[in-house]
């Protein structure tokens, strides 16, 4: 927390097991550091700072933004991979244009935020893309489940979406009044 900066430089690994609470004005500086969020564990933003340069963020357990209704930019050419949970719960989460997003298990909700990402294609491998709200950006999904609503809602996509053979589509069908008694993915 705080307004300075914070850095992880260097090729350095820092191996988060507990959970940790980002706060302040201060943005992360990976440059070419590896943050590995384990299972069980949760980093949560609560600013609207931002992680800069590149590096890789493997996480396993959760990813979330929970305070600030401005964007979090997650580094410009960062690998985000994905096995726990990455949800927006409040403001944006914006990936990375010239990085990756790959999730082979786990899952990416969208609850009260939204998530966009320019640039390449989130790929979607395993694991369930899920939630209310907008995903702005393409989707590759070719062995997740893509599952809009939370019971039910609608998932707005701006981008091109595709689906594989091994994806799969699945929607809560209880009545005809979309998002309230049905659930629909509106991909533009």
């Amino acid at each position: 927390s705080g307004t300075g900066g914070k850095g992880l430089s260097g090729s350095r690994t820092l191996n988060s097991n507990f959970s940790a609470t980002w706060t302040g004005t201060g943005n992360i500086d990976f440059s070419s550091g590896t943050l590995n969020i384990a299972a069980g564990t949760t980093f949560d933003i609560q600013t609207d700072a931002d992680v800069t340069q590149g590096g890789t963020i493997n996480n396993a357990g959760t990813f979330q933004k929970s305070t600030g209704a401005g964007t979090t930019d997650i580094g410009f050419d960062t690998a985000f991979n994905n096995t726990g949970t990455f949800q927006a719960l409040t403001g944006t989460l914006n990936l990375p244009p010239n990085g990756s997003y790959t999730q082979t298990s786990g899952v990416t909700r969208l609850n009260g935020g939204s998530i966009t990402k320019s640039g390449t294609s989130m790929s979607i491998q395993g694991g369930t893309l899920e939630g209310v709200g907008t995903l702005t950006g393409s989707v590759n999904n070719s062995g997740g489940t893509l599952s809009p609503g939370l019971s039910p809602g609608q998932l707005n996509e701006s981008g091109a979406y595709t689906q594989g053979a091994s994806g799969a589509f699945n929607v809560e069908i209880g009545g005809l009044t979309v998002a309230t008694e049905y659930d629909r993915a509106a991909i533009t």
